[in-house]
């Protein structure tokens, strides 16, 4: 996945979540240029700059099942990261990105693309050597609901020191969050996803998050073996344990795959998510998940079925839900089962299916995808957040493509993802929800 594509993604994440079995862990920061300096002035001129132009279009009936509703925003923007070569051992990566409004009715906005922007994105230095990348500044990071998850044209990024031992097949990671900022942010500070929706007051603060990992690959006659472990503490709010892991045919043809995972949520109590509820019963943040997942490859055609069972925890965050401080209302992050236009975690809890396939023609120029997710979820009345003890019945039909020119049009990309979401929700009215998302960009 280091295609140039990959520094901005937001043609490639509806892939990604779509047909992805397992939650894929890259570097904490972009890589900066293969050369060696062998002085201060050869980190520059051996340097690498790399960055993304686009449009992005969003078109929104009922949003989000507000009945009547609409969005319909259009942006353009982009991003250019310079990294330099490796000097006895250190590098370092600076960029900035923009963002304008083409097409805005402040009536009816999509968040993600409503702020005109100019920044400065990433910023960072690192030290590599023995096996160890050690990454300080502000930079991506891919971390289980703690990532870059940049579709948008603006990524959210992490103020963090993140250290990395091994190779991408096996490593032990360690990593300290201080202070985040998200699509919508022109500036980092010590508040999370729960402080943009008023979960929480918005000037609440937190002390930041930290996690370690470890990540395995086995490799047996005829088959490959992979695991990962994580233990996160997000400081104020919750503590979260993960377990995952897969095996998979190894040869040519068809390779089946099956993989579980495991979570764990807790608080003991302090976390803001139950300080600010208005259901007196939350006092915690207890959540248990467990998920099973299966399918296989076949050259480029991908078929995976997922499910999930989250626990239901009567003093818990909305009776189980897993609090996810970087990641709410954002991404699902590592769950097997997952809608697209929302997050597992932040619907409540019970069962979630989910079923997706997708597959590349003309030597991945082309790239089709489609996915059915049905959310059996006990959930929260959107109104009052108040607790309503019946199931959502929720169900998302998605579709996308991707194509990728080449030639004299090489580096252009579009795409275009479209759902839409049926529900039996109480405060909803049975409303559907529709939207479509439009892309066009280039890289270079």
């Amino acid at each position: 996945m280091k295609s140039p594509m990959s520094h901005y993604r937001p043609l490639l994440l509806g892939a990604v979540l779509a047909t992805v079995p397992a939650f894929a862990v890259a570097q904490s920061a972009d890589t900066p240029a293969d050369d060696s300096a062998d002085s201060l002035t050869e980190m520059f001129t051996k340097g690498a700059t790399h960055g993304t132009f686009g449009v992005l279009s969003y078109s929104t009936h009922n949003a989000y099942f507000a009945k009547g509703y609409h969005q319909d925003t259009t942006s353009y923007g982009g991003y250019a990261n310079f990294y330099s070569a490796p000097y006895l051992g250190f590098s370092f990566g600076v960029g900035g990105y923009v963002q304008r409004g083409i097409h805005r009715d402040h009536d009816h906005l999509v968040g993600e693309l409503g702020n005109n922007q100019t920044n400065i994105g990433e910023a960072w230095l690192r030290w590599q050597g023995a096996g160890f990348a050690i990454t300080a500044g502000n930079q991506r990071l891919n971390l289980p609901f703690a990532s870059t998850e940049d579709w948008r044209i603006t990524p959210n990024l992490f103020q963090a020191i993140d250290i990395k031992y091994g190779d991408a097949d096996n490593y032990l990671e360690a990593t300290k969050v201080f202070r985040y900022k998200t699509w919508g942010a022109g500036r980092f500070s010590k508040t999370t996803m729960y402080n943009v929706d008023g979960t929480v007051d918005p000037d609440e603060t937190t002390s930041g998050m930290w996690s370690v990992s470890g990540h395995g690959t086995y490799h047996t006659k005829g088959m490959v073996w992979t695991g990962d472990i994580w233990h996160q503490a997000y400081k104020d709010y919750a503590n979260l344990d993960y377990i995952q892991g897969k095996g998979q045919l190894d040869r040519d043809g068809v390779r089946p795959f099956l993989a579980v995972q495991m979570l764990r949520g807790h608080s003991n109590g302090k976390t803001l998510t139950a300080r600010y509820s208005n259901d007196p019963e939350e006092r915690d943040a207890q959540s248990h998940i467990y998920g099973l997942q299966t399918g296989f490859d076949y050259h480029s055609f991908n078929l995976s079925l997922g499910y999930d069972h989250i626990t239901s925890h009567r003093q818990g965050h909305m009776r189980g839900a897993l609090v996810t401080p970087y990641a709410h209302n954002m991404m699902s992050g590592p769950l097997f089962a997952q809608p697209y236009f929302t997050s597992t975690q932040d619907l409540g809890a019970g069962n979630v299916y989910q079923i997706s396939t997708s597959n590349a023609f003309d030597d991945g120029k082309l790239i089709v995808g489609a996915q059915y997710s049905f959310m059996d979820l006990v959930g929260y009345n959107s109104g009052d957040a108040q607790y309503t003890g019946k199931s959502l019945n929720q169900s998302e039909y998605m579709g996308y493509f991707i194509y990728n020119f080449s030639g004299a049009l090489t580096g252009f990309s579009i795409g275009d993802w479209f759902g839409l979401q049926v529900a039996q929700r109480p405060d909803v009215n049975h409303t559907n929800f529709w939207q479509n998302r439009l892309a066009v960009q280039y890289s270079f």
